[in-house]
C-alpha cells in the first residue's frame, strides 16, 4: 500500500491510444477503466490524464465519468527570417485547440483527470 502523502497525488494516464483503424470498438473505453482500477487498488484515489481538444476523445472521457477541471488555451507563432505580414486573406488566423483538465469519479472513488497546459 501507498503512504498517505502519495495516494492523495492523482495518478496520471499517459500515452494511452488505439490506432485509427482499430477506433470505435469500445478499447479506449476498456483501456481507461482497467488503468483506473488498477491506480484505485493501488491506493490512489484520482487520475489525471492530459489531451488536446482536438483529439475526439474528450466524450469519451466524459462517458467514463470525467469531467473538466481545468481548459486552456496555447497560442503559437511561427518564426521566419523575413517571412511576410499577414494579409487580410489569411487574417484572422485559426484559433488554437483548447486544452481541458478532468476529474473521475466522486469523493473516495478513483479518477481525477487533466489536460497538460501549454502542450501543443
Amino acid at each position: 500500500m501507498l503512504p498517505s502523502s502519495y495516494r492523495s497525488r492523482p495518478a496520471t494516464a499517459d500515452d494511452i491510444g488505439v490506432r485509427h483503424d482499430h477506433r470505435g470498438q469500445g478499447i479506449a473505453r476498456l483501456l481507461l477503466r482497467r488503468t483506473f482500477r488498477a491506480f484505485h487498488r493501488a491506493g490512489r484515489r484520482s487520475c489525471t490524464l492530459w489531451t488536446h481538444s482536438d483529439t475526439g476523445a474528450l466524450d469519451l472521457y466524459l462517458r467514463v465519468g470525467m469531467t473538466v477541471r481545468h481548459s486552456s488555451t496555447v497560442f503559437r507563432k511561427q518564426l521566419r527570417l523575413n517571412a511576410p505580414s499577414p494579409t487580410p486573406t489569411s487574417w484572422p488566423p485559426r484559433p488554437p485547440p483548447t486544452h481541458h483538465t478532468a476529474t473521475r469519479g466522486r469523493p473516495g472513488t478513483p479518477g481525477n483527470a487533466r489536460e497538460r497546459p501549454g502542450t501543443p
